[in-house]
C-alpha cells in the first residue's frame, strides 16, 4: 500500500530529480564538483518538494570527487537524507533516502482497513519523515468504545507502508489430565 494523498503516491524528491539533473552540471573552477552549488540546489529542490517542512540549509558530505554522496537537508522538525549520484552522462540525480508523507494519509490507510468505524490519529505533527523500516504509531478509537494502537511501518523511501497490528494473544497451553492439575470429567 502506498501512503499518500493524491493518486496514492507520497511526495518524494524523486520527482525533482529530473529538474535537478538538468540544473547540476556546473563544476567549480578546479574541474571538480561545486559543493556549495549542489547544496544550494538540493535546498531549493527540497523547498519546492516539501513546502510544509520548513526547509533550512543542506550539508553534503564526501561530495569532492565521489560518484555518490549523501546530503542532509535540515528542516524545522527532522533532518531529511538524500543520496546524490552522478549519472552516466555526467549529470547529478537525487534519490530520497527517507519517506515523507502526511500523517492524515497514514490515518486514512489505517481507517480504510478497520472493520468498523473508527477515528484514527497518527504521529505528532502534520508530516512524518521516516527512514525505511521505521514505524509510525497510530491510535484507533472504534465506534464501539474500544481502542487499539497499531503501527504503520514505512517500507521504502517512496512512502510504501503497511499496517502492523499487535499480535493475537497466545492461546494458553492445552491442559491434559494428570500431572499437577486436578481434572474431573
Amino acid at each position: 500500500m502506498r501512503a499518500g494523498v493524491t493518486g496514492g503516491r507520497a511526495v518524494t524528491l524523486l520527482a525533482a530529480a529530473a529538474l535537478l539533473a538538468a540544473l547540476l552540471v556546473g563544476c567549480g573552477s578546479g574541474g571538480g564538483l561545486d559543493v556549495a552549488a549542489v547544496q544550494r540546489a538540493v535546498t531549493r529542490e527540497a523547498s519546492v518538494a516539501y513546502p510544509t517542512l520548513g526547509v533550512g540549509v543542506t550539508r553534503c558530505g564526501g561530495a569532492g570527487g565521489q560518484a555518490q554522496f549523501r546530503c542532509t537537508v535540515h528542516t524545522a522538525t527532522v533532518p531529511l537524507h538524500v543520496a546524490v549520484r552522478t549519472t552516466r552522462n555526467g549529470r547529478l540525480a537525487l534519490d530520497a533516502l527517507d519517506a515523507v508523507f502526511p500523517n492524515v494519509a497514514a490515518a486514512y490507510l489505517v481507517r480504510a482497513n478497520a472493520s468498523i468505524s473508527a477515528l484514527v490519529g497518527c504521529g505528532t505533527g502534520p508530516v512524518t519523515v521516516a527512514a525505511p523500516g521505521a514505524t509510525l504509531p497510530c491510535t484507533v478509537a472504534f465506534a464501539d468504545g474500544t481502542s487499539e494502537t497499531v503501527q504503520v511501518r514505512v517500507l521504502d523511501a517512496a512512502g510504501d507502508a503497511r499496517i502492523e497490528t499487535p499480535g493475537a494473544p497466545a492461546l494458553p497451553p492445552a491442559v491434559t489430565p494428570g500431572g499437577g492439575v486436578s481434572w474431573s470429567p
